[in-house]
């Protein structure tokens, strides 16, 4: 594992994505995914990787909203840098679903799962750390066991339809009934682990 790493709170996807090195991270070719065919085979695989259990928490894109309420299990997760989201960053996850018959990624670069990911990956370098027999890598293998869940929002946007941010948070200002900009306002959507 990098000897540079340290755990500290609420690191960032771009921040994260700078420290972890290859030897951290596990990745699957696209034939090993078409060739799973359900949750004997990624456990099968997720024990010849060195874990014991799946912890609870050039593929199609699939979007977020079509997971919602269906089990599926995360292989592996990776923190991106991107223009589009700042320095937050994005990540992107290879998923399979419990039976075996859809493969895909999804990305996120919002405070639910990429956060939540980011948030896993902070754990198990903290475990590694006090546990140096524990599988280095700290991206791959999660069960999402009741599907993703969202949250929706309304947030300010400017004249030509864009989000506006807050300067200090990084984050789209949220508006409810009654605030100002809530006519002009724009629906969003988090999704959550």
């Amino acid at each position: 594992m990098s000897d540079e790493i340290a755990v500290r709170e609420k690191r960032t996807a771009a921040e994260l994505s700078a420290v972890l090195k290859p030897e951290d991270l596990l990745s699957f070719d696209d034939a090993l995914i078409d060739s799973l065919s359900g949750i004997d085979d990624i456990l099968a695989l997720a024990a010849g990787n060195g874990f014991e259990a799946i912890p609870a928490i050039g593929l199609p894109i699939y979007e977020k909203k079509d997971l919602i309420g269906k089990p599926f299990f995360i292989l592996t997760w990776t923190a991106r840098k991107s223009d589009k989201f700042g320095d937050a960053g994005f990540v992107s996850a290879t998923i399979v679903s419990h039976d075996g018959t859809k493969k895909g990624v999804i990305t996120d670069g919002s405070s639910g799962v990429a956060r939540q990911l980011i948030e896993e990956t902070e754990r198990r370098l903290q475990w590694n750390a006090e546990h140096p027999d524990s599988p280095k890598a700290v991206n791959a293998f999660l069960e999402i066991r009741n599907g993703l869940r969202s949250s929706k929002f309304r947030y300010r946007v400017d004249g030509k339809g864009n989000p506006m941010y807050d300067p200090q948070t990084e984050r789209v200002i949220i508006v409810k009934p009654g605030d100002e900009g809530y006519e002009k306002s724009a629906e969003g959507e988090t999704f959550y682990i």
